[in-house]
Formats: C-alpha cells, structure tokens, sequence
C-alpha cells in the first residue's frame, strides 16, 4: 500500500482502488487520469463518481452526504475529479519538501495552530520517539495542560 493518506484511511483508498478494473489498480494514478480524460462518459463518470466519494470522505471531518445537489451533477463530478487530478498529477506545482523548508516555516511560525478536532495518525506514520517532544522545525512542542 503506498503512503500518505492511504495510510489514514486504508478503507476509504480500498474502496478507491477497487472501482477500477483489477488490471490497472497496480498504477492507479495513471489509470485514473486516463478514465477521467476519456470522452466516453460511460467510463469517465463512474470514474469521476469513485473519485469524488474517495476525496469527500476523507477530506473533511464531517464529511457531506452523497445526497448534496452537487454530487447529482455529472458535469461537476467530471470537473472536480479532473483539477484535483491535474493538481496531484503536477505536484501541486511544488518542490519536493518546500513547504517545510526553515524559511517558509518561518513565514508562518507565528499563527497560531489550534483546533477543537484531535486525529491521531496510525503509530506507523508518527515516529514519536525521534521527535522527542519537538516539531518539525525543531521548536518544543506546546503541550496544553488539557491535552
């Protein structure tokens, strides 16, 4: 299983790989891009429809209810499903590593991170032990006296 958030939410990227043929699951990126592109609807639209339930159920906490309006539009689940791809597929336009870079950690080094939500990540993604009680940027973890 690769990383990253299949790692998180190994059964919501079951579900994502299981949606495509047993002949590309192997290099589903790419399968995904080429089902997503295809003009024929009867292969880009369930395409566009797995993809869409895999990305809203991970990526809020509360995640909406395939009954909303916009997950009824073909148009909008092709489209979405497209830029989020385009997006992966690019990187996000980003290095590798840049947003952890010192200088740009320390562009924002001064907003405050606090949220009413707590998620811990499965023990293999979090090497707790190398840490040892700092972040990334190697300042002292905050420890609130309620956590």
């Amino acid at each position: 299983m690769p990383g990253g958030v299949s790692m998180l939410f190994p059964d919501k990227y079951e579900n994502l790989i299981a949606a495509l043929p047993e002949d590309e699951r192997s290099d589903h990126m790419n399968n995904y891009h080429k089902r997503l592109t295809s003009d024929d609807p009867s292969i880009s639209h369930p395409a566009a429809i797995a993809w869409n339930r895999y990305e809203s159920s991970i990526s809020t906490l509360r995640p909406e209810p395939e009954g909303t309006n916009k997950y009824k539009d073909a148009a909008w689940q092709l489209a979405h499903a497209r830029l989020e791809l385009h997006y992966f597929t690019n990187k996000a336009w980003l290095e590798d590593g840049q947003l952890l870079q010192k200088e740009n950690i320390d562009k924002i080094r001064h907003i405050p991170g606090k949220s009413r939500f707590k998620f811990t990540p499965p023990s293999t993604t979090v090497p707790c032990k190398a840490c040892k009680g700092r972040d990334l940027a190697g300042r002292q973890e905050f420890r609130s006296k309620s956590s």
